[in-house]
């Protein structure tokens, strides 16, 4: 009987013993999938050592863990190794940088990811929804913003991949016309600073070739001239130069040699681009050009003497015209 009371009690003893040690387990289990502590337990696990990574560049890389929820925030459950490699006794990682399957992750001192902008150490990032944090360009809402291989925002004068972009002081990427000590620049809707010709609300203007400064006055660009007024625009049509008549084509281009304008043909001058006048003779062929410039054709009265500019121009000289007047070698008709 003895032996049987002894044997019931030994067996209540163990299984207390049992559900003790499932107990202690479990709570063990349950502690250890807890949330991030807040900002003073991150504090003391920080003191204890938390490898704080500052830049992403230097972030350690976590060799295992697993992703935890908590209401509408995400933390890292760290596994035994990155805890090594972090120094900590927390089980998740506060105030540092992380690597994490390739991606850089950002944790504020509560152990939560960060998503959206952050200014870490003086310089701002970017986190996606996701949390890894971005790099190159990024349009979060209405702006374009730029970020570095570091993932750090960038701000000012930046030539990136052949081009130069201008980013304000926010970091946002500029558009439209700049003035810089007293000169002109333009971005182009792509933000890309323009250089040579460049097209602005159906005005055409010329961009410095390597610092992208608009051009103003006489240029000669290429082997071609051209005048831009003032505001940048390259002028076209008739202009007047030391009392001197140009005339420049709807490119710009300043018109040399012959020239058709609005159905009547003009001699500018092959190098000065001067307006011609009065008798002219190229290429063993004479011509008269009008006051005004144009070309004349048809009979013409000059000193009570009768001469005749064919079709093209030219001045006839000793042949019949029209079949029955005869102009001699000076071009004159003389019966």
């Amino acid at each position: 009987m003895k032996t049987a009371v002894f044997s019931t009690s030994k067996t209540i003893k163990r299984f207390l013993a049992a559900s003790l040690a499932a107990f202690l387990c479990a709570f063990a289990l349950a502690a250890a999938d807890t949330e991030p502590a807040y900002a003073a337990d991150a504090q003391a696990g920080a003191g204890s050592g938390m490898l704080q990574a500052q830049d992403p560049t230097t972030a350690p890389i976590s060799t295992g863990g697993t992703w935890k929820k908590s209401g509408n925030q995400w933390w890292y459950k760290l596994d035994w190794r990155t805890q090594t490699i972090l120094g900590t006794d927390l089980d998740y990682p506060t105030d540092c940088w992380l690597s994490i399957g390739g991606k850089r992750y950002s944790f504020n001192s509560q152990g939560y990811m960060r998503t959206g902008w952050a200014t870490i150490n003086g310089k701002r990032y970017y986190f996606g929804s996701d949390g890894a944090m971005r790099t190159g360009w990024v349009k979060p809402s209405t702006n374009w913003y730029y970020l570095g291989s570091d993932g750090a925002m960038k701000t000012g004068m930046q030539d990136i991949d052949s081009k130069t972009y201008y980013l304000t002081e926010s970091g946002a990427m500029y558009k439209g016309w700049r003035m810089v000590s007293n000169k002109w620049y333009y971005h182009n809707g792509s933000g890309a600073m323009a250089k040579g010709w460049t097209t602005v609300k159906g005005k055409r203007y010329y961009m410095d070739s390597v610092t992208g400064a608009m051009k103003t006055g006489e240029q000669t660009i290429g082997t071609k001239k051209y005048y831009f007024r003032s505001t940048g625009e390259v002028y076209t049509g008739w202009r007047m130069i030391s009392n001197k008549w140009h005339y420049y084509k709807s490119s710009g281009e300043m018109a040399t040699s012959w020239c058709k304008v609005k159905g009547k043909w003009y001699y500018l001058h092959p190098t000065t681009g001067v307006m011609q006048t009065g008798l002219m003779t190229k290429v063993g062929k004479t011509y008269y050009l009008r006051s005004t410039g144009e070309m004349y054709t048809g009979w013409r009265m000059t000193n009570n003497k009768w001469y005749y500019h064919d079709g093209s121009g030219v001045m006839k000289t000793n042949t019949w015209v029209q079949g029955k007047y005869w102009v001699d070698s000076n071009g004159v008709w003389t019966r």
